[in-house]
């Protein structure tokens, strides 16, 4: 039996300094007391992922559902979310089990709530708040789903450019070199540039800081639509950001690398 001390004890200390101020002071202590339970009833923690992409993407379906107790379970759902996305990484840390495809789970289930996300918050400000449209705008709606695709589609480039890279890196140097942990916050060369700004804005600002509490405060005083106007306008710049940084990067590339391939 794991004890809630070997849990917190296994985390490393970089790991918190990288964290938004929500996991930091919310979410990463209740994952503890959620990890002590989910790892001494054998949870992997791959199951762990997979558990919290469901939770979210039920969370998402009963925030758009206009009943006050099924929007309050949706906030507490997508919530619980962060602690769960907290608790698969203690678990595999606490067991020192981990699989290669871990990451990939994991990261699947972060993309369940950035696609519906912005898109529930949109029909819940359709069915209740008036503040900047009225009453039953249809444009909340849009606007939810532009920030959903917006989300998403950025976070496509950001993994097309990585995995672009990857390849190109085999193809010159027989082997590779480069991996995605080179533009991640565990990279102390990384701290500086563009590249570094995107990463701490979004940590602070995205799915894992800002929005959880923001979300809280829209369902407590009604205020959806000006959280999913916020949100939608930011993962717009966000993508507007994110196609110049990894486009000029893909062309300074190209152009330090002068070698061609035969395809």
């Amino acid at each position: 039996m794991y004890t809630l001390k070997q849990i917190t004890d296994s985390m490393p200390k970089n790991k918190s300094s990288v964290s938004s101020f929500w996991v930091k002071l919310v979410a990463r202590p209740l994952s503890y007391l959620f990890t002590f339970l989910l790892v001494n009833i054998k949870c992997s923690a791959n199951f762990v992922s997979v558990l919290s992409a469901v939770v979210v993407f039920v969370g998402c379906v009963l925030l758009s559902v206009n009943q006050f107790t099924s929007m309050l379970i949706g906030v507490i759902l997508i919530n619980l979310w962060i602690v769960l996305d907290c608790c698969d990484g203690n678990i595999a840390r606490v067991t020192k089990k981990s699989s290669y495809m871990g990451e990939f789970v994991d990261a699947a289930s972060g993309y369940v709530i950035c696609a519906f996300s912005c898109l529930a918050l949109g029909i819940a400000a359709y069915n209740c708040s008036t503040l900047i449209f009225g009453e039953k705008s249809i444009w909340l709606i849009v606007i939810g789903a532009i920030g959903s695709i917006t989300d998403i589609f950025a976070r496509l480039i950001y993994q097309k450019y990585t995995n672009c890279m990857f390849v190109a890196e085999c193809k010159l140097n027989g082997s590779a070199t480069y991996t995605p942990e080179n533009y991640s916050f565990y990279d102390p060369k990384a701290r500086k540039g563009l590249t570094y700004i995107r990463l701490v804005v979004d940590r602070q600002l995205g799915i894992s800081g800002l929005f959880m509490p923001f979300l809280i405060v829209a369902f407590i005083f009604n205020i959806y639509d000006i959280m999913v106007c916020v949100y939608s306008l930011y993962h717009l710049v966000s993508l507007f950001g994110t196609l110049v940084l990894f486009g000029l990067k893909s062309v300074r590339y190209d152009k330090e690398h002068h070698v061609s391939y035969e395809i």
